[in-house]
């Protein structure tokens, strides 16, 4: 018998890798205020996205879009699997947020959710219905050399989404135990007052007339200086929140209201 020929050995395939609140003492004012230029990146620099938005199921929404208090905190929540920002710059850490990086690199860290989102989320032109912001934010680290300076400081913004207005209010540490109250307008951080605090921990309001588009600014439910009327009453706005280079902030709040 002729023996069959063996069968010759096979390759196995090889694998192919995959890519896998405190109250706060009593103010004290300063006697003239003068007007503290902020970079303008730190208040006007575009929100830092990684990649567009991932379509997420659309919810059902009444004719009107929704009203009342929004927690825009959710928004990131829900999409950290398939995150449409930079998540070295803003992520979740227990029951808070960490937004921005000790490293020096001449630009603030700002946050804002995209408009379009907003529209999906909230319905019927929701940056048209904003009427309040809030936050609840604090200084989680930052460098000795920029607190000497005067550059440790963060804050909320209302800003236009078709120019650079904004307006705002501003947290900076001008040392131990000591910080400056601003608002800001388009940029510009205006120093109202300085307060002696315990910590760099703040709940940080804004609230707009929807009539005549005025917007006040509040720290710990004390309104900080005269309303701003540098945004149109009829102007589409965004939330934001500002994070001064080199510092790293912690969020524990962040919601906005609709009328």
């Amino acid at each position: 018998m002729t023996p069959s020929p063996s069968p010759e050995p096979t390759t196995a395939p090889s694998a192919t890798p995959t890519s896998q609140p405190t109250q706060a003492p009593a103010e004290t004012a300063i006697p003239e205020p003068t007007p503290t230029p902020q970079p303008a990146s730190a208040a006007t620099s575009a929100p830092t996205v990684a990649a567009p938005v991932v379509q997420q199921p659309t919810p059902i929404l009444p004719p009107g879009g929704l009203i009342g208090a929004q927690d825009l905190l959710a928004l990131y929540r829900d999409r950290v699997t398939a995150a449409f920002w930079d998540t070295e710059l803003f992520k979740q850490e227990d029951n808070s947020w960490l937004l921005g990086d000790e490293t020096v690199n001449d630009e603030a860290t700002t946050l804002s959710p995209p408009v379009k989102l907003l529209e999906e989320q909230y319905g019927n032109q929701p940056t048209a219905r904003i009427v309040s912001l809030e936050a609840e934010l604090s200084l989680r680290n930052s460098l000795a050399a920029l607190v000497a300076e005067g550059e440790v400081s963060f804050g909320i913004l209302l800003q236009s989404t078709s120019g650079e207005q904004n307006a705002g209010i501003q947290i900076r540490q001008d040392g131990n135990g000591i910080i400056s109250l601003a608002q800001v307008r388009d940029g510009i951080a205006d120093t109202i007052s300085q307060r002696n605090v315990p910590n760099m921990i703040a709940r940080l309001r804004l609230e707009r007339d929807g009539t005549t588009g005025e917007i006040r600014a509040f720290f710990n439910d004390s309104q900080i200086g005269e309303p701003m009327n540098n945004l149109p009453a009829d102007a589409s706005i965004a939330p934001a929140i500002v994070a001064a280079d080199g510092i790293v902030i912690s969020v524990s709040a962040w919601q906005l209201e609709l009328e």
